[in-house]
Order: C-alpha cells, then sequence, then structure tokens
C-alpha cells in the first residue's frame, strides 16, 4: 500500500498566500461595488434635489408681481424686487450663516374659495444656510416682526449657491439688484450651484414666463 504524503509548511503557506490575495481581491470588489452604489444613490438625490430646485423657482419667477410690501423697520415700503446685498440690508437678522440672495411677491398661491383670510399673492425670499437653499414664504405680505413664516428646503449638501442677475453689458451678470416702478425690468436670473457629485452648474431662469 503506497502511503499518502501530507502537505508541507512551505506548501501550506504558499496555499494559505494564494486564500488570502483571493479574499482580498473579492473584499475588494465588493467595497467598490458597494461603493458605487452609494455614489449613484447621493447623485440621484442630488439631481432630484436640483430638478425640485428648477421647478419651483421657476414657477415663482413666471408669476412675479409688481407690489411694493412693508418690511419691520422700514417705514416706507421697500423696492418689488430685492435681490444680493439689497435683499441683505433689508433682511440683515436670521440664523447664523444665513443669507438672502432674492425677495419678491408671486401670485398664484391658492386659496380655492377664499377659505383663507388671505390674498392669492404671496411673499416669496430665497435664502441659503450651511449648505441648503431655501425657500422662505409668509402668509400675510405686509410684515409685523411677529408675523410667521414657512421655510421649504430644496436643495442640501450644496458647496457654493450664488444668484447672479443681468448686468448693464449684453451676456454679463452681477450679484446685487433692486427695482421699484410699476413694470418688472428684471428679465432674468442666474443660479450657481456647486454639489459635491455633480460639481458647479449654472441654472438660467426667465423672469415672467418669457
Amino acid at each position: 500500500m503506497t502511503g499518502q504524503r501530507g502537505l508541507t509548511l512551505i506548501e501550506l503557506l504558499v496555499a494559505l498566500g494564494i486564500f488570502a490575495a483571493i479574499s482580498a481581491a473579492m473584499v475588494g470588489t465588493m467595497d467598490l461595488a458597494t461603493g458605487a452604489k452609494e455614489r449613484t444613490e447621493t447623485v440621484a438625490e442630488q439631481l432630484k434635489g436640483v430638478e425640485r430646485m428648477r421647478g419651483i423657482l421657476r414657477a415663482d419667477l413666471q408669476q412675479i408681481v409688481v407690489r411694493p410690501v412693508r418690511e419691520p423697520d422700514f417705514a416706507a415700503p421697500v423696492p418689488v424686487i430685492l435681490g444680493g446685498l439689497d435683499a441683505q440690508t433689508v433682511f440683515p437678522e436670521g440664523e447664523e450663516g444665513e443669507v438672502v440672495h432674492l425677495a419678491f411677491v408671486t401670485n398664484g398661491w391658492s386659496n380655492p374659495g377664499y377659505r383663507e383670510p388671505r390674498a392669492s399673492l404671496q411673499r416669496v425670499i430665497y435664502l441659503s444656510r450651511g449648505g441648503r437653499l431655501i425657500r422662505r414664504t409668509r402668509p400675510y405680505l405686509d410684515a409685523l416682526r411677529e408675523t410667521p413664516s414657512r421655510d421649504q428646503i430644496l436643495l442640501s449638501g450644496a458647496e457654493d449657491i450664488a444668484f447672479s442677475f443681468p448686468g448693464a453689458t449684453l451676456g454679463t451678470w452681477v450679484p446685487d439688484w433692486s427695482e421699484s416702478g410699476s413694470t418688472i425690468q428684471l428679465k432674468a436670473v442666474r443660479v450657481r450651484t456647486v454639489l459635491p457629485e455633480l460639481g458647479a452648474i449654472d441654472h438660467q431662469f426667465w423672469v415672467g414666463g418669457g
């Protein structure tokens, strides 16, 4: 009867090394697959936020109206459209890190049968805080300090959010805007968002449905 030969120490070490290499490769593949899945989910979530922001901002700007508004601490109505530093002058207070980008009045706030004691007009303020783009509204246009407001988060996780407006020279954009009068002179608004997975994107919106 022929005797059976066992594994030598060297052969055992080689086998263990091969097994370890295969295991490491499998773990690496699984990590890559998991990371790719998580990144895809993150990109999808950021795209969803961008589309939500675009749809709501577009609808607001298409229904913008001329309506001077009284704000707390201002005796006279403020300009009908405020953007950039001019908006931040009227709305200087807020939570730490809060930056107001744009303020105006929009039509189309549904009130079927006039059941609520308010008009269909709505004060809308766009601001950012902590990487979030927020749409702030209130039920009454002419505000007191105690007038309540409602915040809707449109976009989260942004590394930067910037609003700009048409400059005096065609094709240029400026960071501030202030407008009074009986007609809307503002023709467009540009919003730049910088998101971790999507990078920098410029969104341009026409005012008044143009």
